[in-house]
């Protein structure tokens, strides 16, 4: 393989996408418009009574910023919020007033951990799901599509982004429901224990406004608290004004995230309908595809001018939405990534050692099908797991 053909391999529609794609993730958080949409959809839980809506809201909000966020960054953004969360409960919880012998507190104490262990689980596995629901969910999905247009490109096309979303998100979902019910299942011992105390000591009272005093663990302020409980058989309201108190600090929405909204919505409503507006006789199948729409938007961000500071410590006074000091915390280390694996993948076609490992490993003829592909699956899976 020549030096200008392993060059190509590092600039392709794979490595453009990912580019385009994550600028606009980094100009996201550089407005903390990442931390307004999760706390927004957090909010939602303001009214909830139950724990397992607490969880839903957990997990949904993890898994609908994963499908366009990085899976990592996401987790980052949610699992300060889910421990804020945890302490208070454990708090109010464990420093209850009454005596409690060694068992109930104990029971109390397993009870709150395994919620613990189902919140920042449900977080991280979320994140992993809603990854695969987009193409540009997580970078493995980007290098698939490259793979195919190396092995395939000449019989058949790649994915589009339509098709790719048409297909992962009933899976993804199927992979949530079920992952968000196997918790539910996980934590039903905790959810009986908050319903027994709620019932007994906080009728009618926000657990938010029982807890809001609790600052990072402090007991102190708990027991205080919880002298003004009044008893009631009716449920207490589980809201989490936390995330209310959080989202209102943050101010009005400022003109650079509506800016970022509708450019990230024109990258999605461009890569859904590629293949519809590519039959207009101006544009050429051959010289547009996902790459490109990602670069144009992307370029926008340079373009367009702000008209607020940004709320994050930027000293870049460019005066636009995205700024090339924001852009030293782009993962390049992905991109030399990408390449890598796409030089060696074109140099096993290209000396024809794919087809020779092929035969090396098939199955012998009289072993069912079903069987190469099952272990084809747990190398993948192995070596995936190994490499994270």
């Amino acid at each position: 393989m020549s030096g200008s053909a392993a060059a190509k391999s590092y600039i392709n529609t794979t490595s453009m996408i990912f580019i385009g794609g994550f600028m606009m993730a980094l100009a996201m958080e550089r407005w903390l418009l990442h931390q307004r949409v999760a706390l927004k959809i957090l909010i939602l839980t303001k009214k909830i009574t139950r724990l397992p809506l607490i969880l839903l809201g957990f997990m949904a909000t993890s898994y609908l910023l994963s499908m366009w966020l990085s899976n990592t960054a996401t987790a980052l953004i949610m699992c300060p919020n889910a421990g804020a969360v945890v302490r208070r409960l454990r708090n109010l919880i464990l420093n209850d007033k009454e005596e409690l012998d060694q068992e109930e507190s104990e029971r109390r104490s397993k009870a709150i951990h395994r919620l613990e262990v189902a919140i920042f689980l449900g977080i991280a596995y979320s994140c992993n799901i809603g990854g695969i629901a987009t193409l540009v969910g997580t970078p493995g999905n980007l290098i698939f599509v490259e793979q195919y247009e190396i092995i395939f490109g000449k019989k058949y096309s790649s994915p589009s982004s339509l098709q790719w979303f048409g297909l992962g998100i009933p899976i993804s979902l199927l992979f949530i429901v079920f992952l968000y019910f196997y918790f539910l299942l996980y934590i039903r011992s905790t959810i009986n224990i908050m319903r027994d105390f709620t019932k007994q000591k906080c009728g009618g009272v926000s657990l938010e406004s029982v807890t809001s005093s609790a600052v990072d663990g402090d007991s102190a302020d708990d027991d205080h608290v919880l002298q003004d409980i009044p008893n009631s058989s009716q449920p207490v309201d589980l809201g989490m004004t936390v995330f209310q108190t959080e989202y209102n600090q943050m101010g009005p929405i400022l003109y650079e995230e509506v800016v970022i909204v509708v450019l990230f919505s024109l990258m999605v409503v461009l890569w859904m309908t590629r293949q519809f507006w590519q039959l207009i006789p101006i544009f050429k199948t051959k010289y547009i595809d996902d790459g490109t729409v990602a670069i144009m938007v992307a370029v926008l961000l340079f373009l367009i001018p702000s008209k607020n500071k940004p709320p994050t410590d930027d000293q870049d006074q460019s005066g636009s939405i995205m700024s090339w000091q924001t852009m030293k915390g782009f993962p390049w280390d992905i991109i030399l990534i990408f390449g890598g694996g796409f030089i060696i993948s074109n140099g096993f076609q290209d000396s024809t050692l794919t087809q020779l490992i092929a035969k090396k490993i098939s199955c012998p003829e009289w072993l069912p099908t079903y069987y190469s592909y099952a272990c084809d699956k747990y190398c993948c899976y192995f070596y995936y797991g190994s490499v994270q």
